[in-house]
């Protein structure tokens, strides 16, 4: 994590005026061509398929039904696959079908397997992306991880997450903060942002920190 955004004094003073409630409820939509951009610059022809997922400007993670939706995925969950996840062709039906394992996974895992699933089906298994094969460029650089990551933890979400990890846990990380005054490195707090942020994306705590990494260290 960035020393810059997250290695810094959370003192506020309390006489801080405070925005009125109204102003902290309320909601806009948050749209998919703007969240996944850098995918659909690289597969211009998903800005007609999660390009047209919205969600709330507020919301802490990425509502998975939704987002298959968008990519014509009815998702289903399973505890009897035993794989993460399985993609099913639906003949009678302009849907298809993406099955996650719920075999002994958290529901952080199945989001990842959600995620998995559908960065595959992106790649490799969408009638509507015959042109991809064409573009070994993008296809070099996208692997299915890559995409999932992107899907469950677009930058703004992932900054916003963050930045509301970093609050809820304000007085936690000063206590910590003092604790530990002199150490080398602030382990503590940054386990305990990145551990919070994870919990609200809804994604594993391996992958907030991956990302958290990649977004601001690059």
């Amino acid at each position: 994590m960035s020393e810059d955004k997250l290695i810094q004094n959370d003192d506020l003073e309390n006489e801080q005026d405070e925005e009125p409630a109204s102003n902290h409820q309320k909601l806009e939509p948050e749209y998919g061509k703007y969240m996944y951009w850098e995918i659909i610059r690289d597969f211009p022809i998903m800005a007609d398929y999660i390009g047209h997922y919205i969600q709330g400007n507020r919301f802490t993670a990425v509502n998975l039904i939704d987002l298959a939706s968008s990519l014509g995925l009815r998702l289903d969950y399973s505890s009897e696959l035993r794989t993460d996840f399985k993609l099913y062709r639906t003949k009678k039906s302009d849907i298809d079908v993406l099955i996650v394992s719920a075999r002994h996974a958290s529901i952080q895992d199945k989001a990842w397997y959600a995620a998995k699933g559908m960065a595959n089906y992106i790649l490799g298994d969408a009638e509507y992306v015959p042109d991809f094969s064409q573009n070994q460029g993008a296809l070099n650089k996208w692997t299915d991880e890559k995409i999932a990551a992107k899907l469950l933890l677009p930058n703004d979400l992932l900054e916003r997450d963050i930045d509301f990890a970093t609050t809820y846990n304000r007085d936690l990380l000063n206590e910590v903060g003092e604790r530990n005054a002199g150490a080398l490195f602030p382990y503590a707090r940054l386990n305990i942002i990145g551990h919070t942020a994870a919990q609200i994306a809804n994604v594993p705590d391996w992958l907030m920190e991956q990302r958290v990494d990649e977004f601001y260290n690059g």
